[in-house]
Formats: structure tokens, sequence, C-alpha cells
């Protein structure tokens, strides 16, 4: 069976602001968090069909560049623009028209920059810019999806040189980026990226990618059902409560779905604290939350702590579409079973933890049980983390935590990776603690102690 594809209007609340900033020759950011459909809205977007909807009658002239950044981060620049070269030369054949002669010169643009491309991959994609400029190219976007890890790692001479393309052809090159994280979180103190930042984060320019709304959630559920060869169809009721527990987050809808798919009838008395037992649902919750700012989780946290909440966090939930504001006005998270996870990781349920530390002897009492089974570079780390409870530690700042200990031990157990080492250890002290070690949480850049 043919793959649905989505309706020309799908996730047109997004993509209008987009549409306008770029008519006017403007780069754009799109941030959203873990899962919430980026790819779907950059795949979308280079559609004939739905460039035709947005352009009207400057389609036949518009390029749309597919640029999937996520392989790329550890890869030098070239393999940058030998992607977008690819994406160029297949848009051209596409629209064909007055296009269609400069495919030769596309072809052996890019073949030449295939065989030499540390020489030639940027220097061909600026001159195959050149070219359909030349033929009536009125604008070509490229996305760059999923640039996180990209625009974290890449070399700065990247960010440099695509301000440089940019700056080569002003009536025709923009950006779109698709990110996790505000672009202005993913570098810092590089003045390359600066040159480029400041074209897809002036104010205006950085749209957040908010849940779906109903028609298109129970469209992706549709899609979702009819690549299943055995799973029964939904009922319209069933579909409206998997939207409902997920609040349209597009990796809830996913892992819902495929959680209560052979027996979509259990939907009706299911809870959300019983849809997160499923471990890919509680994954794509997690995927969530540390996808976030620090500054976001600790709003989070407050809101299900009932602390008060700040004012600039609340609007800063509100545009990610984490949050809600019904008629009397009071904040709810966005999805019930996120609102769960929450109260779990943050809630006032969560066992009190209490630990003494008794240097000489490198002992801990964990709520008044004492526990003399961690080494040195164990008792500094859990000490580390409990100190600075409940922030986020970096793992640069617990290998300077770990690495005195490690100086003074005998053995060579402090040889090889240090992230290797860390994890080790912090797995060594969970399994010491017993039950209190839930407290300690991996988070994508280091671990944090959540207890009270």
């Amino acid at each position: 069976m043919p793959e649905l594809l989505p309706p020309v209007t799908f996730r047109r609340e997004i993509l209008e602001p987009v549409i306008d900033l770029l008519r006017m020759g403007e780069s754009c950011a799109l941030v959203g968090v873990g899962s919430s459909g980026k790819s779907n809205i950059a795949r979308h977007l280079p559609r004939a069909d739905v460039r035709l909807t947005y352009f009207e009658n400057r389609a036949p002239h518009i390029f749309v560049l597919y640029v999937n950044c996520k392989p790329l981060a550890h890869h030098p620049p070239q393999a940058l623009y030998l992607q977008a070269l690819d994406q160029l030369t297949r848009m051209a054949e596409e629209l064909a028209g007055v296009y269609q002669p400069l495919l030769p010169v596309l072809t052996e643009l890019w073949q030449a920059a295939q065989a030499s491309p540390e020489a030639l991959a940027k220097r061909n994609f600026d001159r195959a810019i050149d070219h359909v400029a030349r033929a009536g190219a009125e604008l070509i976007v490229v996305e760059l999806d999923d640039c996180d890890d990209l625009f974290g790692k890449a070399p700065p001479v990247l960010f440099a040189d695509l301000r440089e393309l940019r700056d080569n052809h002003k009536r025709q090159v923009v950006y779109l980026t698709l990110t996790r994280r505000e672009p202005a979180f993913l570098r810092l103190n590089t003045p390359e990226f600066e040159e480029l930042f400041e074209l897809i984060s002036a104010t205006g320019h950085t749209i957040a990618i908010t849940p779906y709304l109903e028609a298109d959630a129970l469209f992706m559920l549709q899609r979702l059902a009819s690549r299943q060869e055995t799973a029964p169809l939904l009922a319209y009721s069933e579909k409206r409560r998997i939207y409902e527990l997920s609040g349209g987050h597009a990796g809830l809808i996913r892992s819902i779905y495929f959680a209560v798919r052979r027996n979509p009838d259990s939907l009706e008395n299911m809870t959300p604290a019983q849809l997160l037992t499923n471990a890919d649902i509680e994954d794509e919750c997690s995927k969530i939350l540390h996808s976030l700012e620090d500054e976001e989780r600790a709003e989070l946290r407050r809101l299900v702590t009932q602390a008060a909440p700040t004012t600039d966090g609340l609007a800063r939930l509100k545009r990610r579409g984490l949050i809600l504001s019904p008629a009397l006005n009071t904040p709810q998270i966005f999805a019930p079973v996120f609102e769960v996870y929450l109260r779990q990781q943050f809630g006032p349920s969560r066992e009190a933890v209490t630990i003494e530390f008794v240097g000489t002897a490198r002992q801990v009492r964990v709520n008044g049980q004492l526990i003399s089974s961690l080494n040195w570079p164990e008792y500094e780390i859990l000490r580390h983390l409990y100190h600075h409870r409940p922030d986020l530690c970096r793992i640069n700042e617990l290998f300077e935590a770990m690495r005195p200990a490690e100086l003074g031990r005998t053995h060579d157990r402090a040889q090889g990776n240090p992230v290797e080492r860390l994890a080790q250890y912090v797995l060594q002290i969970r399994a010491k603690l017993g039950k209190v070690a839930e407290a300690i949480q991996r988070e994508p850049d280091g671990y944090r102690f959540v207890s009270h």
C-alpha cells in the first residue's frame, strides 16, 4: 500500500509564519522539543504541491533543498555542500522548464565536487547557485534539518562559509534550521557562529514547533495504522483518546499507538500512569524533558511541585507548547502522560534522601544507614551530585571531581576513556545505594541528583 502523504495544509500554523519570512528573503529557525515532528515539517515543504500552495505563481522558481544534518556532525563541512549540491541538481530536474538545459552543467559540478570535495564542494555549490539564479531562481531555501549536533561540533569555518554563501546570493539564498534547542544555546563564544546566528535568530525569526493540532494528529494516527498489516483500525473515539493523552506530541502519539494497537479498546480505561509502565512511552517523555534548557526544566519542576512559577518561565513554556492556559488562567502541562511523568520525576511523592559524608573514611550515611563500600572516585562523584542537587552536573564537572581521587589510587583502573569510567562509577554508586539511587538521573550532558 502506498504511503499516505500529509495534506498540503499539514502543520499550516507552523509553516505560514515560516513562509512569510522566506518570501521576504529572511532566514529563520524552527525549534521543537525531542520527537516533536521537525523532520515531518522539513520533508513536507519541498513537495511540489506544498510549494505551489504557499508560493503560488512563484513556485516554479522556488528551490527547497533538504539537508539531513544528523549524520554530518562528525564529517568535514564539504559533506554538507555535497548533499546540498545534490539536492539542488535534483530540484532543477524536478522543476524542469528553464532549468532543464542546466542539468548537464549541474551534474558535472556535482561529479567534480565528489571527486575532490575539499577543494571543490563549497566552490561548486556556489557556482551551481549562480547558474540557477541566472536561469530565474527567485529563492533557494537551504533546510538544515536536525542540526543540533552539527552546530555544536562543526569547525567554526562552516558557519563563516554558510554566511558567505548567503552574502554572495542575498537575493536568493536563505536558511531554515530545525533544532531541538534554540540556536543561541548551541554554540557559545564562537564569532563565526554569531555571523550565521544573527541571520536565523533575529527577533521574530525563531518559531516554536508546538504539538499537533487535532486534525494533523488524527491524520498521523491514520498513517501509522495504514502501515500495519494486522492491527485493527482505530475508531475516532480511540484516536481522539490518544490525542488527548499525548497532548498532540508526535513521539507520544506514536509510542502510545504502538502500546495499544493490538487492544485499542483498553484505551478507554487506561490511565497515564499505566501507560508510563511502557518503556517506549517513558523514553519519549524523557526525550522531551532532556531536550529542554535547564531553566525550562526548573520551571516544569515548579509547576508540578506547586512552587511559585516565574512569569518569564511560563511564557517560554507556553511558546514551546508545553503548557496550556485554560479559562481560569491556571497553567497546565500540555499532555496528561507527560504531566504524570514529571510528577514521578520531580513530584512530592519522591522519597526524601538525606546523605551525610564522612570524609576521612569515605563513608556515607544514607537516611541514617551507613554505607562504607564506596571507593574514592565514587565517593567524590556522589558528594558533587548531592551538594549541587537538583542542578545538572555536567560531565566535565564530574571529571574534575573524580580526577584527584583517581590520582590517589594505587591500581590501574583510572586508565581509558573518562566518559566510560564516569558511567561505570555511577553504575556502581547506584548498585551500592539501592532504591534511593533512583534519585541519580542521567541526562545528555551529565547527571542530576533529583531527590529532596
